[in-house]
């Protein structure tokens, strides 16, 4: 017994060991990419180094933000703190006395965002390990999911340009694990604060980049997941009849955080696209808390929607400026209004008008995994073995059986479907977004395909899930491996010139840097005077 306690100990230390040494090494890609580009000028990245500049410029002189398209606002936050510790640690004036930044301390500050960054992508990739073991997926597999995704183009090309996708994803993995996990402990107050700060996260994410909510899908299936599953489940067939009453409350408690969110900027359109949209969110983040504290009862379900409602109003109504709220209480139709024009323009002239979904999955699969052919052939097949799993075993009365084989094939027709919207609009930056489920799902295939077994043609469904998914991590794998070989690639050295000229950095406080030589300049500026200090534009 003695011996065995001892091999036991020693077993989970050398785990503990392991996993230090995977966090590790999940960093280095990141900080040598950083480290290679650290030293480019202040303006080679104009878009969008200097706009979270400018940014906090205004919110430092106590005007509102300027631009909400991401909405972007942790590099906002974050470029103000750094401009804080950095004057009150060197003691320099950062700003003369007409608010304008002196260009002598902006290579200092670009320097200190492109540091955190590049240790953010790391940290982002470190996350996957603690992910995939919260997921059931054993150590040695998990191992190659983080290295995988540390040295994939998905977490690289990310290193050198300040932007947001990847924050967006850091603070949906931490709700993952914070809420997902909080279903085991034992103390209520400590559980309670998981869930809390988890949801709260999740609207951080959302407010970095709020194209990450297309994954809002498959973040809250991995949450429930992480809880107890089977108890989930038990739970949902127990309270499916609800009453006519019971189920227009739920609405009603899902549609009215947004609503009073939304206001005043609401539509004919918003209400039709956003709000189904937004009280699937409700729902689903309502869910993960109920499950997560381990609640129980109908009454316990409006208790949740309620607490997730109030944050979301605290948080979108009142805690921000008016257009960072619109950036997000307006998705998925703010997404859909530059996604759509963008593919369109592009493809105008196309004879076929799918081509641009097309040129994007060979996009994106070629950057990721190789060889390409053998990727594409692979993901096509678990497609549509996925889609025929369920189209044959739709069966409405018995929803919940094979609950978790039936998570795994919607998991990959919401990959899928996430490659698709990215594809309206295509970037490498957005690969961050499919490209981690996508090797955590695949993992799990493998897992699910060595544990379980079952017959005929459900046998040969599963061989061809785990196979296919198996060429999925080898190629990813192989692909991630070559770029170690080549990381100063995904260093962006420098942007076209136009760029400086962008208007969304247009601000008087940069009057004195590259983007004050611009011509219209001084009359870009000035339009955003017209913003206050709340309500943004005017």
């Amino acid at each position: 017994m003695a011996i065995t306690s001892q091999n036991h100990k020693g077993r989970e230390a050398f785990q503990k060991l392991m996993t230090w040494i995977v966090v590790f090494v999940c960093f280095i890609p990141s900080i040598f990419v950083g480290l290679t580009g650290l030293d480019r000028p202040y303006d080679a990245i104009p878009d969008q180094d200097m706009l979270w500049l400018s940014e906090a410029l205004r919110l430092t002189r106590g005007v509102a933000p300027s631009y909400a398209d991401h909405p972007g606002f942790f590099w906002s936050l974050i470029y103000k703190l750094n401009m804080y510790i950095f004057a009150t640690c060197s003691n320099l004036t950062l700003v003369d006395n007409l608010g304008r930044i002196l260009p002598e301390n902006i290579d200092d500050l670009i320097r200190i965002a492109r540091v955190e960054n590049a240790l953010l992508c790391g940290f982002c990739a470190s996350l996957m390990y603690p992910l995939s073991r919260a997921l059931r997926i054993r150590s040695f597999f998990s191992i190659i999911v983080a290295l995988t995704t540390a040295f994939s183009s998905a977490v690289l090309v990310s290193v050198s340009e300040i932007r947001h996708e990847i924050i967006s994803v850091i603070f949906m993995q931490l709700f993952i694990l914070l809420v997902g996990l909080s279903s085991a402990l034992k103390k209520k107050y400590l559980k309670f604060s998981l869930v809390l700060v988890g949801v709260l996260f999740f609207f951080m994410g959302a407010l970095s980049k709020q194209q990450v909510l297309i994954c809002s899908p498959l973040i809250f299936l991995s949450t429930l997941s992480i809880s107890n599953f089977h108890v989930l489940l038990s739970t949902i067939r127990s309270n499916l009849g609800l009453s006519y009453v019971s189920r227009l409350m739920l609405l009603l408690l899902a549609s009215i955080p947004w609503l009073i969110s939304a206001v005043p900027a609401i539509n004919l359109n918003y209400l039709i696209i956003n709000l189904p949209f937004w009280i699937f969110i409700n729902t689903g983040l309502a869910l993960c808390v109920f499950f997560s504290l381990g609640l129980s009862g109908r009454g316990n379900l409006f208790f949740s929607l309620i607490f997730v409602g109030l944050l979301e109003i605290i948080t979108f109504k009142l805690s921000i400026p008016s257009l960072w709220r619109q950036g997000v209480t307006g998705f998925p139709s703010w997404m859909l209004n530059f996604a759509f024009p963008d593919w369109i323009f592009h493809h105008i002239n196309d004879d076929v008008a799918a081509s641009g979904v097309v040129e994007g999955f060979y996009f994106y699969i070629q950057n990721l995994f190789k060889p390409f052919i053998l990727s594409a052939i692979a993901l096509l097949c678990i497609g549509t073995s996925s889609l025929f799993f369920l189209i044959t075993n739709l069966d409405l009365s018995d929803l919940f059986s094979n609950a978790t084989k039936k998570a795994i094939y919607v998991s990959w027709i919401l990959i899928l479907m996430i490659i698709f919207a990215c594809s309206l609009r295509i970037t490498s930056r957005y690969e961050i977004y499919f490209f981690t489920p996508l090797i955590i799902t695949a993992m799990l295939c493998i897992e699910y395909w060595l544990r379980f077994s079952t017959a005929g043609l459900k046998n040969g469904l599963k061989a061809v899930l785990g196979f296919c998914s198996l060429i999925l991590i080898m190629s990813a794998s192989i692909r991630s491996g070559l770029n170690s070989f080549n990381l100063s690639v995904f260093v962006n050295q420098e942007q076209p010139r136009f760029f400086v000229c962008a208007p969304q950095h247009m601000d008087k406080s940069m009057q004195l840097t590259s983007a004050g030589r611009c011509e219209g300049f001084e009359i870009t500026s000035l339009r955003k005077n017209h913003f206050d200090n709340w309500n943004g534009p005017q």
